[in-house]
Formats: C-alpha cells, structure tokens, sequence
C-alpha cells in the first residue's frame, strides 16, 4: 500500500496552510487547482485524497504544480492509479482506510490523523503548531468558519472543533482515526509551538509552572534540557537588567536628593563604596540627566 511518512504528512500540511488558500468544492477547483494567486481545495478532496494523490503522482499540491484543469486531471488520474485511494466521499476514506483513535488519546501524541464529522466534513490532525501568535493542531478546508478561508484549527480531547486553542467553540469532530496511508513507523518530529525568544516570554508569565512540573511540560512539547537552559538565560537577564534597572533608579534618587555630596568624583566614590560598582554611577547619572531635562 501507498504510503507517506508521517513527518512528510505533517511538514505538507505546514506548507499548504502558508499559502493563500481558496474555498471551492466544483471540479478542478476542489482538487488543488492553482490559479496563479490561490491554492484551492474542498474538504472532502484536499485532505486526504488530493493530499495523497499529488505526493504518489511526484507532483505535491503545495508546490504550484497544478496550475489549470489539464494539470489537475493529471494529478487526480495518475494519484489515483499509483496510490490506490479512490474518490470516495470522506466517510468511505474514513472507515474504509482509518482505525479509530480516541480523541484524548489523539492530542496527546503528534501522529498526524483524519478528522471526521459525519457526512459533512473532512480534515486532518497533524499536533499543535503555531501561526500568528496562536495555537492550532489541525488543518481543514471550510467556507463557512474562517476569515479569507484561514483553513487552521484546534481540536481538544473532547473532540471540539475550535478556532484556535482557546478561541471560539465551532462544533464537535465525529470521530478520529490514524490513517493506512500515513507512515507511523517513525514518530513525528514534534514541532515546537514557541521560539525560544517566545518560550522565555511564557516562562516569566508563569505558563508552565515552576520548577520540576515547568521542565516536564515542556520535555512534552518537545523542548530539550539545552532549549530550556536557553530560554531560562534569556529569563535570568531580563530580571537581572530589571533589578539593575531598579537599583540605579533608587541611585539616582539618592543623589538627587544629597547623598554623596557634591561633585561627580565624590559622588562616583560613594556609588562605589556604598554599591561596589562605580558604574552605577554613570547609569544614574544619566537617568538624573533624563529626570531634570538636562
């Protein structure tokens, strides 16, 4: 049997969803078909079929390979014939092709999936990614729920179909299963939702706890003892720049106010014997500077 490896799945996916995407669901338009600006797809055929057949013709959906109806009928013919899926609806793909997972045991892992709602609608888990600031695990084509057919969303353990983590309740999936003709032989490399700029910026928002618990959560997302060494350095000197910060404003104060006498040469020893750092001194000083206009 055809298959794809699951990583390949997933880095597929990615790509599409970068694209500007167009809902149609009247042949070719439903089938990948590229018209020069937008990618085009419909539920049912993008993913999986179209999916599948573009990889198994040597002419991936995300590459512009299809461009007007001759191409497309190219790809659909030869996908169909070296795959061996057929243009079922995505209910036959489903039980005809998927074994059933729950959908708390689903996000729990990257292994990418198909997504049902029964007799409706099509899409596909591939584990959580992030684009423009949110977080998302699945793909779909929709013409109902996005904004400029944005195909990203979120489904939970319960199978909710959000927007995206923490946006807008949708619906519900059907049901979930991991698909013949994904690859699982290799885990999917898990892709991490925040760079490691980002992941400091949640560190210090408390996102993911403390200690033992925060090092846990994200070894799951995917994140080495290296990455979080990282992004732990990057915590430690915004706090250090802050108390820094801190400390010469209370410095400056002092000196406004007298302490240290008269006299930038005085005023630096004192900075020094009282700190230990004389160039406290000039930091404050240039706040002062700041403060009285100067």
């Amino acid at each position: 049997m055809f298959q794809i490896k699951a990583n390949a799945w997933r880095e597929g996916v990615l790509k599409i969803l970068q694209r500007k995407l167009g809902y149609r669901n009247e042949f070719p338009w439903n089938c990948g078909y590229y018209d020069g600006e937008r990618l085009w797809g419909d539920c049912w055929c993008m993913f999986p079929k179209t999916f599948v057949w573009s990889v198994a013709a040597g002419l991936p959906v995300w590459e512009n390979y299809t461009v007007g109806e001759g191409r497309v009928r190219q790809v659909y013919g030869d996908g169909i014939r070296k795959s061996g899926l057929p243009d079922w609806t995505g209910d036959n793909i489903f039980w005809n092709y998927c074994n059933s997972v729950s959908f708390g045991n689903l996000v729990r892992s990257t292994k990418p999936a198909l997504l049902l709602i029964d007799g409706v609608h099509m899409g596909t888990y591939i584990g959580e990614y992030t684009m423009d600031g949110k977080t998302y695990n699945a793909a779909e084509f929709s013409p109902n729920d996005y904004i400029d057919w944005t195909m990203r969303s979120y489904v939970d353990a319960n199978g909710g179909r959000w927007n995206y983590k923490g946006g807008t309740l949708l619906g519900y999936w059907s049901r979930a299963g991991y698909f013949a003709m994904i690859d699982y032989t290799e885990e999917p490399t898990p892709v991490k939702p925040y760079t490691i700029d980002n992941l400091a910026v949640h560190i210090m928002r408390g996102d993911f706890g403390n200690g033992d618990a925060r090092v846990q959560k994200l070894h799951e997302l995917g994140y080495s003892d290296a990455e979080i060494k990282q992004a732990q350095d990057i915590v430690n000197q915004v706090y250090a720049r802050n108390e820094r910060d801190n400390l010469t404003s209370q410095i400056a104060m002092k000196l406004i106010a007298g302490e240290g006498g008269d006299g930038a040469t005085k005023r630096r020893q004192w900075v020094k014997e009282k700190y230990g750092d004389d160039t406290l001194y000039d930091e404050a000083q240039k706040k002062i500077n700041w403060y009285l206009g100067d």
